[in-house]
């Protein structure tokens, strides 16, 4: 530990550029002279300090691949663990480690398949850490979550706007709840690539019986058991996240609406002063399929006071007499039809009903005598000479028409 100490600002840089990829002796010698200290004096060619780090452990030469190096995996969790940012992954972000793993787990199968026990180690390390990072991302997010929650219910400091505020938990929404919770869905690209991996797991756990040994199952039990526990806390991780983060993203898009919702009242207020006032225009309240962020925290405090300042200048709405003793009663097809039956035959239809109901209009006439020539099928249509019929309104010229009962009766 003391060794790892003394290195640790070299080890941080190589985790901060290469991660948890391979590295060669160049890239490892430009690493260490941009850290290089007092207290590396000794080493004249930093060849001396590759040869020690690689003795203790600190870093691992890759199998199969000369003047390839990794970090130890146990540092590169502490390294990790250390500098830890507590930052939030977008969905991309996961969707791009999970795809990570399927890859790992497909040249695992191709190491069990050339019975190379050093790449076997290898993959079955790499897989390890990054089902591990892949959790610990999780618990990162569900951080980030929280802190951006509270940023935005925080309103005794002046330091961000409420605008600021709301566009981080929108972010946060449209970036990551929203995409996660469709790529956990049975077809969506999370559960497909982690269905994919178990799936090729469980086939190298029958070969691996039959082939090479016990030690080999075992970790690949492990490693199943990682993606078991990935697969559900994935699932409450995103679910605890939405539930946390949905009543700010509900609040942000209600006071969007009302906010864009009064400003177009108003407009329209001043604009027609009430014009309309027996048939008020409806004001659509949303503008726009996506809400936008409120302007500032009084924007809607200003619309109400600019509401309760407005008065409208007075409409005078005429009132409905209470005289109905002259009101008719409207003359339906029903009692037409009726009618017709009980005088049929008729010899005119037109003049029929011209007689019979002078009280119908020209345009009422005319359809109740293409209801009964053509739709009703009581009567059989016999077709005569041309016609003139006179209403109150118009001169109508067509052919006559006569209705009999129909023979189906």
């Amino acid at each position: 530990m003391k060794y790892l100490l003394r290195h640790i600002d070299l080890v941080i840089a190589l985790h901060q550029r290469f991660g948890s990829m391979s590295f060669n002796t160049h890239d490892f010698m430009d690493v260490a002279r941009s850290v290089a200290t007092d207290d590396w004096e000794q080493y004249d060619n930093l060849q001396p300090l590759l040869t020690d780090l690689l003795q203790r452990e600190v870093l691992l030469p890759v199998p199969r691949a000369e003047y390839l190096f990794d970090l130890n995996p146990y540092i590169l969790d502490m390294i990790e663990l250390l500098t830890d940012q507590e930052q939030l992954a977008l969905a991309a972000t996961l969707k791009a480690e999970i795809h990570e793993l399927t890859r790992l787990t497909r040249n695992l199968g191709q190491s069990f398949a050339f019975q190379d026990n050093q790449l076997v180690q290898r993959y079955i390390s790499q897989l390890d850490r990054r089902f591990r990072g892949v959790h610990r991302q999780l618990q990162r997010n569900e951080q980030a979550i929280m802190r951006i929650i509270e940023t935005t219910k925080n309103t005794a400091t002046d330091s961000q706007s409420l605008k600021g505020r709301y566009a981080q938990a929108l972010d946060a929404w449209e970036h990551y709840i929203q995409p996660s919770t469709e790529m956990l869905d049975t077809q969506g690209d999370y559960e497909q690539a982690l269905k994919q991996t178990e799936t090729l797991l469980l086939q190298y756990m029958d070969d691996v019986q039959q082939k090479m040994g016990c030690q080999h199952l075992r970790q690949l039990q492990k490693l199943h058991y990682r993606l078991l526990d990935l697969r559900s806390g994935l699932r409450f991780s995103i679910a605890r996240c939405q539930r946390l983060l949905e009543p700010i993203y509900r609040r942000q898009r209600r006071n969007s609406i009302l906010a864009r919702g009064a400003s177009m009242a108003i407009a329209e207020i001043r604009q027609h002063k009430f014009k309309y006032a027996t048939t008020p225009n409806q004001v659509a309240l949303i503008g726009r399929n996506r809400p936008s962020i409120m302007e500032s925290d009084h924007s809607i405090l200003a619309y109400l006071s600019q509401l309760t300042d407005f008065e409208p200048p007075a409409v005078d709405i005429p009132e409905v007499p209470d005289d109905t003793a002259t009101a008719q009663i409207p003359i339906t097809f029903k009692q037409v039809q009726a009618q017709a039956i009980n005088d049929a035959p008729i010899d005119d239809c037109m003049t029929w009903l011209l007689t019979h109901f002078p009280e119908l209009d020209t345009r009422l006439a005319l359809e109740y005598f293409i209801r009964l020539t053509n739709e009703s099928e009581q009567f059989s249509i016999m077709l005569g000479q041309q016609s003139q019929y006179e209403t109150n309104t118009h001169h109508i010229h067509m052919q006559c028409r006569s209705l009999e009962h129909s023979s189906h009766e």
